[in-house]
């Protein structure tokens, strides 16, 4: 014998404190045990609770099919609003942006039944559907931060941290109270046709009420209401002229009714000189499709955001907002985005996101200390997150960007630490040519040999191969022995021409033609680098051409890389060109030119450095004929 059906609103208020505290799978007989029986306001409310309680044991399917039968049969609008966006919620986790848009576009189509009853699920409505959008602009973006030559791509953090509150939404279908007439809908008579406007333009405000009527037609009469006119391609008109769809808003942006009609159909449109022309997706340019798709995307999140900023998907927006100003190359734009994220969200868990993000394009806007500092704040977050050794990577390469390989050293330690095994092959590689620039070649040695297995595979291994050999040729204690000469050239040949170590990477090859003798070669690899080598690298690279130069006998080319590096303020290759610089004139036999470089160098010459600063003032002055000066200089004296 089955039980009894209960009716008792002690066993409602039992399920809902449940479902509340994460019991779905003790609230789901409660609410079961009601039976099919009980009365139609009551039956709905309790079918949407077994939806959510099915919803949150991951049973999805069985979870949709209970929705959907709210949807068709149930005459309760509250009811019926909410298990859309249930619906909606539940592709949005399954990755399937198309069924959202053909739930939550027609909701919003009707958005006038339900703004007494619903807001709240109106509200979720309306970020669910800008994330669906962004999902469907981000796959047609190529990524504002895609590898260039020499560069290493950095993907951007995406929103996965997002959490639908399935006790919020149980608060969208509460009971009404006994003297609150449950929210019946109660469609537009047929024929109703009105249309109001604000002011008449794409920006108006739209109240209406249509009956089903073609697209084409619908669209046709909203654009001549806000003034515009339409022009269609023969597709476009086609695909949408059998479908018919009714229209209830008030006060609602005329674009936003446009997307909601023709946004699952796949169409576009854009207005330009009072025309909006139509066309299906397929035949739009691709570069067209996605400026159009990030568009529309950007306007809905940001619609969102302004009307609810303190919802709970509001931070989820602002990072999505970040990231499609970032593929649309908007990079101040992205920038203030991420930083609204992480003023207004202070206990968001999307803030680690938003600061990986933030701190990969403010290093693209050439501000490294404004990355470094989103980066660190990155693993003072959450340090077991998946971005914490992708920010440890991109601290040490912002460390290598300023010429300090020692101080990208620990961080790069730390991602090898803790770095998933895709991403192990670029930190090991990255720590080695680190170790290698420091003039530790034993250390480079040794990392490559403790991850040989992972960079010795496609595409590293080649990269791998030449920084392997040429820690061991630096190593040795005879570096011209054959074998290790041998292998460093083998390796340095079967390398591609790039890699993401970029400059760097040349700086090295340049460096190890320059310890085998062949200076000819290291100007080849060095000169067409130099035009787009930036900061510490390319000077290192300038002042080791210079030096080529000037053994080459081809001295005007070198004082010309010299002078350069001589300007510049804090670079550690200035004071060095400078003595080389007075040295050159020495002996071209301008001793004054030789002595205004030695001048400047007095202050700022280290003790170790002194005695041949000093000697060669002395031997300028002996030059330019005082002997008195030259004398003191010869004794180790500074001169008056």
């Amino acid at each position: 014998m089955q039980p009894p059906a209960s009716s008792d609103p002690d066993d409602l208020d039992r399920g809902d404190k449940l479902i509340r505290s994460g019991r779905f799978d003790l609230a789901l007989p409660v609410f079961r045990g009601f039976g099919p029986t009980i009365a139609p306001p009551l039956h709905d409310l309790i079918q949407y609770r077994i939806g959510l309680c099915l919803e949150g044991m991951g049973r999805w399917d069985e979870a949709v099919a209970t929705y959907r039968g709210l949807i068709t049969q149930g005459p309760n609008v509250r009811v019926t609003a909410a298990a859309q966006v249930a619906q909606a919620r539940i592709a949005f986790q399954r990755g399937r942006p198309e069924e959202i848009q053909d739930l939550l576009c027609r909701m919003l189509l009707h958005s006038a039944r339900y703004t007494k009853h619903c807001s709240a699920a109106l509200e979720e409505a309306q970020f669910l559907l800008a994330f669906a959008l962004t999902r469907a602009a981000a796959q047609a973006q190529s990524s504002g931060l895609a590898r260039t030559p020499g560069q290493l791509h950095m993907p951007l953090g995406e929103p996965t941290a997002i959490t639908f509150s399935i006790a919020r939404a149980l608060a969208w279908a509460d009971p009404p109270l006994e003297t609150e007439r449950p929210p019946i809908h109660e469609p537009a008579p047929p024929g109703v046709a009105a249309l109001k406007l604000v002011a008449p333009s794409e920006e108006s405000s739209v109240r209406a009420s249509f009956a089903p009527m073609p697209i084409p037609q619908l669209l046709d009469q909203l654009a001549a209401v806000c003034g515009l006119k339409t022009e269609w391609t023969v597709r476009a008109r086609e695909q949408v002229k059998a479908h018919e769809v009714d229209v209830e808003v008030e006060n609602v942006p005329f674009l936003d009714v446009v997307q909601n009609v023709a946004g699952p159909f796949q169409l576009t449109w854009k207005i330009e000189q009072g025309v909006v022309s139509w066309a299906v997706m397929e035949e739009t340019p691709p570069e067209e499709r996605a400026a159009f798709l990030s568009a529309v995307a950007r306007r809905a999140l940001r619609v969102a955001v302004a009307s609810h900023e303190n919802h709970e998907l509001a931070a989820a927006a602002y990072l999505y907002l970040g990231n499609l100003e970032v593929r649309a190359g908007q990079l101040p734009a992205a920038v203030a985005k991420y930083e609204q994220l992480i003023q207004q969200n202070q206990r968001s868990p999307l803030l680690t996101e938003a600061n990986y993000n933030l701190g990969l394009v403010q290093h693209r806007l050439g501000d490294a200390l404004a990355a470094q500092k989103a980066f660190y704040r990155v693993v003072d977050l959450a340090p077991g997150h998946v971005l914490a050794p992708m920010a440890y990577l991109a601290l040490g390469r912002t460390w290598l960007e300023e010429g300090q390989p020692a101080r990208a050293i620990s961080p790069l330690r730390r991602a090898l630490g803790a770095a998933s095994p895709p991403v192990q092959p670029v930190i090991a590689i990255t720590l080695a040519a680190s170790y290698l620039w420091s003039g530790n070649p034993q250390a480079a040695n040794a990392v490559l040999l403790t991850y040989r297995a992972e960079v010795n595979q496609p595409p590293n291994h080649r990269l791998a191969a030449f920084l392997d050999a040429f820690s061991r040729f630096q190593a040795a204690s005879d570096r011209r022995q054959t074998r290790h000469a041998t292998d460093l050239l083998a390796a340095m040949l079967n390398m591609g021409e790039e890699s993401y170590l970029g400059s760097l990477g040349v700086l090295l090859v340049g460096q190890a033609y320059r310890e085998l003798g062949m200076m000819d070669q290291m100007i080849v690899v060095y000169e067409p680098t130099l035009r787009r080598a930036r900061g510490p690298v390319a000077e290192e690279m300038s002042y080791s051409l210079a030096e080529a130069y000037r053994t080459l006998g081809k001295v005007e080319d070198a004082k010309r890389l010299l002078l350069s590096l001589a300007i510049l303020d804090g670079s550690r290759w200035a004071a060095p060109a400078k003595f080389r610089l007075a040295q050159i004139a020495l002996v071209e036999n301008r001793s004054k030119e030789a002595l205004l470089w030695c001048r400047q160098l007095l202050p700022v010459q280290p003790p170790e450095k002194m005695p041949a600063l000093l000697q060669l003032m002395g031997q300028a002055f002996e030059q330019a004929g005082d002997i008195e000066q030259a004398a003191r200089c010869f004794r180790g004296e500074r001169p008056s």
